[in-house]
């Protein structure tokens, strides 16, 4: 059985997800004021100023922090149950590769309820006392590698992703799939 891998923010979805469970989820006060702030740190971290680890910290800190492992389990099953899933989730994934890996930055929380028999690899929140303090692992770029290696995986047959901040992923890939807008176009074996 081939090792099958996909991101899912834009590969699987059409929009990104991750700021949108932020703001849905939060129950912090001024939450547009907080959108704010998190789209100057989004600025700093495309200008290379700030790590994607420190900018997914910042956005744990100012809409989930302090909040219990129940109401997160709850807010990430109604905002999964709200995702809009792309055609490739349906011809790619469901059709061909029901089993296969997510590995994604999105929080594992909404995206586990998607995909009930896959492995997935995301972003995880770390929890004192079930009550969210931090970001205990986050899983983008090279870190999706590592979760794989964690995992026994050290080479991927097909992978599909829809950014070159996976560059990492591709490298260990025989066959890769860059996405766009629902296309799908091999630039990889």
């Amino acid at each position: 059985m081939p090792v099958v891998v996909f991101d899912f923010d834009k590969t699987l979805t059409k929009q990104d997800t991750v700021m949108g469970f932020l703001e849905s989820a939060s129950v912090k006060p001024l939450v547009p004021l907080r959108k704010w702030v998190m789209l100057c740190w989004a600025v700093l971290h495309k200008l290379k100023l700030i790590s994607n680890n420190r900018l997914k910290q910042a956005g744990v800190k100012l809409f989930l922090e302090g909040m219990s492992r129940e109401m997160i389990r709850q807010k990430a099953a109604q905002y999964a149950s709200g995702i809009q899933l792309n055609d490739l989730y349906r011809s790619e994934y469901l059709l061909k590769f029901p089993e296969a890996i997510i590995a994604t930055a999105s929080y594992e929380d909404y995206v586990k309820p998607l995909f009930g028999k896959s492995l997935i690899l995301g972003a995880k929140l770390a929890y004192k006392d079930d009550v969210v303090s931090g970001l205990l692992r986050n899983a983008y770029g090279a870190q999706k590698v590592n979760l794989l290696r964690e995992r026994g995986i050290t080479k991927v047959d097909i992978f599909y992703t829809d950014s070159f901040s996976d560059q990492a992923v591709m490298d260990i890939s025989e066959t890769v799939y860059l996405v766009k807008n629902n296309n799908i176009k091999k630039i990889k074996g």
